[in-house]
């Protein structure tokens, strides 16, 4: 049975994985961090309603002219309508799902005209009565550093900034890890090799041969450590880390038994570090794609902010009193302050995602170094330039004592052919010859 764990882990070797897996726990982080902050910044706001003496004088007062309690008025102050349920003070639990999974619900800033139609609802007499009284209040409360906080987090762009951004510093910490646990099999690999259960490095201490040990071709010593880091790939892979540094080696040591070349060996290690670089920018494409989509959606909050504003600018002109022009006016000016608030907490999410972002890179480089310097003097210098020169001289020398050895037969067996044909000849000669007056064969002389 496979351990939770490592299922995770594998599912998260692929990038695709990865990204939707950020994305998914970065709203569960973002609705986690709204529903924490919204309990800690409206409980320091009822406590204001309760003991900042102002704004408790003009509860009072609103109390008194509307005939409404406590919980409605702070209620019209907090969520801007009159009805609204104060959630975290009464401890509504069945609204708790929807407020968890739509934050971005709660209205980040309360206008005056907002507030007094959310105490007085359709009664516009009764809201200018009370307007002065709800502009003092809510003064008091812009002073206060828990209404701050609250506008600075709610609304859905600042709820989007959130969300893109937790689901980018995830996609950092996934990258991170990655990079230390290269950089730890590098520093640590006997210790890694035991957890793995992988035998030792009959070659060295570490991940490459030590100092004074050489390796040719096809010799024990590079079939020994071959299997040694085929080993350890395989339990890397088993336990879902990163093999790129182990599949670099084991494609140096395979051109190195192919060829014997210890100079296209180590051309294979300098493309094999190019590789693994470009495999990381890629990885990293979506975390600077998220590092500039940050910025981007607050300078759109911005832009939807102050285009809001801009429409209401007209309620200015058209209001008859000095309460409904002041009403228009913090009307405006609270669209304003939203559209910027929105660009301000995108730009510091932007600036802390730049920082990760650039130590990441750093941390990814100092790898990519490590990884090259030691494999350099540690496999690539480890390895015999003379050890093919010495596999054909003797495979020379063998040929040529094959070839001797076949002249010599070939020079016996001509030898053969020589003599018998030699003594052919001369049989037939003597045959050829007419027989003496006594019958025997000798050769006619001439004169």
């Amino acid at each position: 049975m496979v351990e939770p764990r490592l299922w995770l882990r594998h599912r998260m070797q692929s990038e695709p994985q990865q990204v939707l897996l950020a994305v998914a726990v970065g709203y569960l982080l973002t609705c986690t961090f709204y529903l924490l902050s919204n309990f800690w910044t409206d409980a320091g706001l009822r406590n204001a309603f309760r003991f900042v003496d102002v704004i408790n004088g003009e509860m009072e007062t609103l109390s008194s002219k509307l005939a409404l309690g406590p919980n409605k008025i702070r209620s019209a102050f907090l969520y801007g309508k009159q009805e609204a349920e104060n959630w975290l003070d009464e401890g509504d639990l069945p609204s708790f799902p929807v407020r968890l999974a739509i934050p971005f619900l709660w209205k980040p800033e309360r206008s005056l005209k907002e507030t007094t139609e959310a105490l007085a609802p359709g009664d516009i007499e009764r809201q200018e009565r009370v307007a002065e009284s709800v502009s003092k209040a809510l003064d008091k409360l812009r002073g206060l550093s828990s209404y701050k906080l609250r506008r600075y987090i709610n609304g859905y762009i600042q709820f989007f900034t959130f969300w893109i951004g937790f689901t980018g510093l995830l996609l950092l910490l996934i990258s991170w890890r990655q990079a230390r646990q290269d950089l730890r099999l590098l520093d640590d690999t006997s210790s890694i090799a035991k957890r793995l259960r992988v035998p030792a490095n009959p070659q060295g201490r570490s991940l490459f041969v030590d100092s004074g040990t050489s390796i040719a071709p096809a010799s024990e010593d590079l079939r020994g450590y071959r299997s040694f880091l085929q080993d350890l790939r395989k339990g890397l892979d088993d336990h879902a880390f990163p093999t790129g540094l182990v599949d670099r080696l084991l494609g140096v040591l395979s051109t190195y038994e192919r060829t014997g070349s210890v100079e296209e060996s180590n051309q294979r290690l300098e493309e094999g570090v190019a590789l693994s670089r470009s495999e990381m920018e890629s990885r990293s494409s979506v975390i600077r794609y998220i590092v500039w989509a940050v910025p981007a959606v607050g300078f759109v909050g911005t832009v939807v902010g102050i285009g809001d504003a801009l429409a209401e600018a007209h309620q200015v002109i058209k209001a008859g009193s000095d309460a409904a022009k002041e009403s228009a006016i913090q009307s405006i000016t609270s669209m304003l302050s939203v559209a910027f608030d929105t660009t301000l907490v995108a730009l510091l999410w932007s600036l802390v995602l730049m920082a990760l972002h650039h130590l990441l890179e750093r941390l990814e480089d100092k790898t990519l170094n490590t990884f090259h310097d030691q494999a350099k003097t540690g496999l690539v210098d480890r390895l015999d330039s003379q050890g093919l020169e010495r596999q054909f001289r003797k495979l020379l020398e063998k040929q040529a004592a094959e070839l001797v050895q076949i002249m010599e037969r070939q020079w016996l067996a001509w030898e053969r052919r020589r003599l018998d044909g030699q003594r052919r000849y001369l049989e037939f000669l003597e045959r050829s010859e007419p027989a003496g007056p006594d019958g025997s064969r000798e050769p006619e002389v001439r004169s």
